[in-house]
């Protein structure tokens, strides 16, 4: 995306790569010995979303360089198609990149598309808006009747609704947000990462406030194109990425922990890098003669302070560091491998682990259930690497929000006992579910780090 936008610009591209790899889910991937490493599923989440949007604001900022051109059909679908994708891979951020798809062509033929009549202008927009819904709505078709074939359109429906209600109601409602006016009494620990080298996690503040700051210097920008009447395609753009950007940011804050602002952070890098291709050029002149390039300069500080910020956080310090003291090395020449554990393939698995798949494989038959109480995202693989069933729709716990779902759960362990269960993490099932567990399966023993739960 950044290569589309700033292609005459290689060392625009070099810094956004540079913010991006420690200010968004990429970070993921450098800093795997310090986080949750969910890899290209929270890349993907926000990218998605974010691409269907750069799409979009390209075809339509390029269409209005032409003023008297229609809307270009496929180019306004496919953008239309993307952002569909996006709601079906990440219900929250897919759902804020339709809406800023859907608010694109409004600006667009508003404030860049000035050869045209109101008329003229008001086609136009239904037009681009009428393609752009063709698109969101063909993938999301499609799924809707292949789970309709198999009877589960209206359970998708209602897991999607449900899912995304809880969502906005945590995002605008029920949660705090962390950063406060009594916040600023002791604005240190709002700057805790400038000055805290020994904790390298206690970069909260940064992810919370500066793409906030970043979506306001944007909005301020485009308000000055609308007055000055300078509205360009990268406008457009722009004015898709603050609105997805946004949105989005504030779903995050449903969960506003480090881990799920950086999934919302993505759109303000390329908010900054269009802001930097506008400015960078900028010169003030002193007298007739003197050229001070006030662009570069304030470009220049602008990088110079991201990377103090960074490396004080961990960047491409920490890196090396990693890699000189052993935690990041190439793996060995000797593929993993348990002859016992053949869906492990070439994975590693810690011996705690292996212990409690082998316990399982074990003490079950191939048409034996289990289920696992093990924390949030933990507990999915035990049910792939020992080849058993879950009686529950549920492989992650994480997955169970709602009071009506624990309900289920435990309708689910009752119609369909396992033969075992493993963990004893209840903060997600709830009260009734634990209860009926340690009522119905009264033995336990631990294998490693885990508790086995044994009928009687």
């Amino acid at each position: 995306m950044a290569y589309s936008l700033f292609s005459h610009r290689p060392f625009l591209i070099a810094c956004l790569a540079y913010i991006a790899a420690f200010y968004s889910p990429l970070r993921n991937f450098c800093d795997f010995d310090l986080r949750i490493a969910l890899g290209w599923a929270d890349a993907l989440r926000m990218f998605g979303a974010t691409a269907a949007v750069v799409v979009t604001g390209t075809v339509l900022g390029h269409d209005g360089e032409a003023p008297h051109r229609s809307p270009r059909r496929w180019p306004l679908m496919g953008g239309g198609a993307l952002a569909g994708l996006a709601v079906l891979y990440s219900q929250e951020f897919g759902l804020c990149a339709v809406g800023a798809v859907l608010l694109a062509p409004l600006a667009a033929h508003l404030f860049q598309h000035r050869g045209r009549g109101i008329g003229e202008r008001s086609v136009a927009t239904l037009q681009s808006l009428g393609w752009i819904i063709l698109g969101i709505g063909a993938p999301l078709a499609a799924v809707m009747a292949l789970y309709g074939c198999f009877g589960k359109a209206t359970l998708l429906i209602a897991t999607t609704y449900k899912t995304l209600s809880l969502t906005a109601s945590g995002a605008f409602g029920s949660l705090e947000f962390p950063v406060s006016a009594k916040s600023f009494d002791q604005p240190e620990e709002l700057l805790g990462p400038l000055f805290s080298l020994m904790d390298k996690l206690r970069d909260a503040s940064i992810q919370l406030i500066v793409p906030v700051a970043i979506y306001i210097v944007a909005l301020c920008s485009l308000v000055v194109r609308v007055v000055t009447r300078t509205w360009t395609a990268s406008s457009t753009i722009l004015f898709g990425l603050a609105a997805v950007g946004i949105s989005s940011f504030r779903v995050a804050l449903a969960r506003a922990g480090v881990d799920h602002t950086l999934s919302a952070s993505g759109p303000s890098i390329l908010c900054l890098g269009i802001l930097l291709d506008q400015s960078v050029d900028c010169c003030v002149y002193l007298y007739e003669e003197i050229r001070v390039p006030l662009g570069r300069m304030l470009a220049g500080a602008l990088l110079v302070m991201v990377v103090m910020v960074t490396e004080r956080i961990g960047g491409i310090a920490h890196q090396f560091e990693q890699i000189a003291h052993g935690p990041k090395v190439p793996p060995g020449q000797t593929a993993y491998f348990y002859r016992d554990l053949p869906r492990a393939g070439d994975a590693y698995l810690d011996e705690d682990f292996q212990a409690i798949a082998r316990f399982v494989r074990e003490t079950t038959s191939p048409t034996d259930k289990i289920f696992t109480l093990l924390h949030m995202m933990d507990g999915g693989e035990l049910y792939f690497l020992c080849n058993r069933e879950n009686p529950t729709r549920y492989d992650l716990l994480a997955e169970i929000m709602t009071a009506d779902q624990q309900h289920e759960v435990l309708e689910s362990l009752e119609q369909q006992p396992p033969r075992l269960i493993i963990g004893d993490d209840g903060s997600v099932v709830g009260p009734e579910v634990m209860a009926y567990v340690k009522k119905r399966w009264t033995i336990s023993k631990s294998v490693g780090r885990y508790t086995v739960w044994l009928p009687p």
